[in-house]
């Protein structure tokens, strides 16, 4: 627990410095590519309209599986999490190579680092959080209190996609020590 305070003081003390280094990510991640920034919302619509056209109304003709709506607005809604989640953790699982000039050279808690992705992917997140209630809407469906729930599993979502990119380092040192330890048990056995 004490660590958990450390890291949200080091993350206010250092706030400046982290709105930075995701602001920079954001605009990072796709500057290479043709459409640019564009491509991060072009590429998940474009998911959701080959979905819609292959399962929807056009492709397999099945009955919708919501009454009363379409598979748009049914899709919607657990994709867009999806996509946000599965950016995280891929993103986040390269950011201690991603930023090794931090780590080895910088006092800086490694522990800040997916904090950067998750901030940064969060600002793709939260406008097609828009553009879906904006889906909804345009279907007729008028804010209710159940739309609360998203902000809850965004902040889930966001707490456990925090935590997973960093248990890959300590599991990796500690099967280093245990294939040491073990090869030299074995070794000791033998010998």
């Amino acid at each position: 627990m004490r660590e958990l305070i450390s890291l949200f003081r080091e993350l206010i003390g250092k706030r400046k410095l982290v709105t930075e280094l995701a602001k920079a990510d954001f605009r990072k991640r796709f500057v290479g590519s043709y459409f640019g920034i564009v491509w991060m919302f072009i590429q998940p619509m474009v998911t959701i309209a080959i979905y819609a056209f292959i399962f929807g109304e056009h492709g397999m003709k099945n009955a919708p599986p919501v009454p009363g709506a379409t598979y748009v607005i049914w899709l919607t809604p657990g994709i867009i999490p999806w996509f946000y989640f599965s950016e995280i953790l891929n993103t986040g699982t390269n950011c201690l190579q991603e930023y090794h000039y931090l780590v080895k050279k910088v006092v800086f808690q490694v522990e800040m680092l997916p904090v950067i992705k998750l901030i940064s992917c969060f600002l793709v997140h939260a406008c097609f959080l828009i553009i879906m209630a904006g889906l909804y809407l345009i279907d007729g469906r008028m804010p209710s209190a159940t739309w609360i729930q998203v902000l809850y599993y965004s902040f889930a979502a966001s707490m456990l996609d925090w935590r997973l990119p960093i248990l890959p380092v300590p599991c990796r040192y500690s099967l280093k020590i245990w294939r040491r330890s073990s090869a030299s048990a074995s070794s000791s056995a033998c010998g």
